[in-house]
């Protein structure tokens, strides 16, 4: 090899050097770029973290969080918008249909149906499911 060859190799590994220079920061700073938008995401999942548990545990309400003054306006107009739709393109819904039923009595259920929340249906005999005529096993003893 001449010297000349010797030259236009060194020529050649600079070209490469300072391109592979070049990639570097590139990537360098896109490596920096993303990691700043991962802090970003880390700060909003536990932002959410935080409002997750404050459902939780009842904490957001109306008693604890009061809203802004734009957020009223924001609720006025949505409520003015659907409205105003309602005036324009709906007809108005008839009145619910009122239908007459004979008059009847109820018969007054047991005290102890009553204290257990329960009322047999008229002519039931017997105690309600689950009473003491229930064996161990759930099964019903019966007498001959």
């Amino acid at each position: 090899m001449t010297a000349a060859d010797h030259e236009a190799q060194i020529s050649e590994l600079r070209v490469k050097l300072d391109a592979l220079a070049a990639e570097r920061e590139h990537l360098a700073a896109e490596r920096e770029r993303l990691a700043a938008e991962g802090e970003h995401f880390r700060k909003l999942y536990l932002e959410m973290l935080e409002v997750c548990r404050k459902l939780e545990l009842g904490i957001v309400g109306p008693k604890r969080e009061r809203l802004s003054d734009g957020d009223a306006q924001l609720t006025m107009s949505m409520l003015g918008m659907l409205l105003e739709g309602a005036a324009r393109g709906t007809a108005p819904t008839p009145p619910p249909t009122e239908t007459e039923v004979a008059a009847h009595t109820r018969a007054k259920p047991d005290r102890a149906q009553a204290a257990a929340g329960i009322v047999a249906p008229r002519g039931h005999r017997g105690p309600a499911a689950g009473g003491a005529a229930e064996g161990a096993g759930g099964i019903r003893a019966h007498r001959r």
